[in-house]
């Protein structure tokens, strides 16, 4: 069953938009634009609240973006507390923490992506066409039921140096409270920073 739930408007700041939302029972992913003209670095806090509005365990913290790119869009991602049932909860709005990026900005198009659905499972290969050697990069994982409900989401480190090096990430599909595995329909792969040596 999918889960529907309340999320408060949230109030950005310094030009960063709310895209969406989405959750499941151990999951929050929050989308963002960064509208500014320049690069930032953001994380956030979410506030879960149960069915008669009171808060459930202290503030979640997401992953941390250290460099979030002008006209970019990424995906916060907070792990939901044991107790939170989004069927019946509520989201609290994110609290931001937005710094300065001022380095050299990292070139997200650089690590290109492909995702395959299989019957057990789903795979993303990453590749890279960068022209100078990458130190780090990191994507945000997320697998789509056929209604476009989030099945499942991984914060993934990305294991790339130079062209020609491939990096194969696999997960299973999860199974439902009878043991049957929830097949995926779609896959949305954000990568949130790389950064060149």
């Amino acid at each position: 069953m999918n889960p529907k739930f309340i999320f408060n408007v949230v109030q950005t700041k310094q030009n960063i938009q709310l895209i969406k939302v989405v959750s499941n029972k151990r999951k929050t992913l929050v989308f963002l634009k960064n509208n500014n003209p320049y690069s930032i670095e953001i994380s956030g806090k979410l506030v879960f609240k149960d069915h008669e509005g009171i808060m459930i365990g202290l503030p979640v913290e997401s992953n941390f973006v250290s460099v979030f790119e002008s006209a970019q869009v990424i995906a916060l991602i907070f792990e939901n507390p044991d107790d939170f049932y989004p069927e019946h909860g509520s989201i609290e709005p994110v609290q931001l923490t937005v710094g300065d990026a001022h380095k050299l900005p990292s070139i997200s198009h650089v690590i290109l992506h492909t995702e395959t659905l299989g019957r057990d499972g789903w795979f993303v290969k990453f590749e890279t066409n960068a022209e100078k050697e990458i130190n780090s990069a990191h994507a945000i994982e997320i697998l789509y039921d056929k209604a476009g409900y989030m099945i499942d989401a991984f914060d993934c480190n990305v294991s790339l140096r130079v062209p020609g090096e491939i990096d194969m990430h696999e997960h299973w599909y999860p199974e439902d409270e009878n043991g049957e595995k929830i097949r995926g329909a779609s896959c949305e792969i954000l990568v949130d920073s790389v950064t060149f040596v």
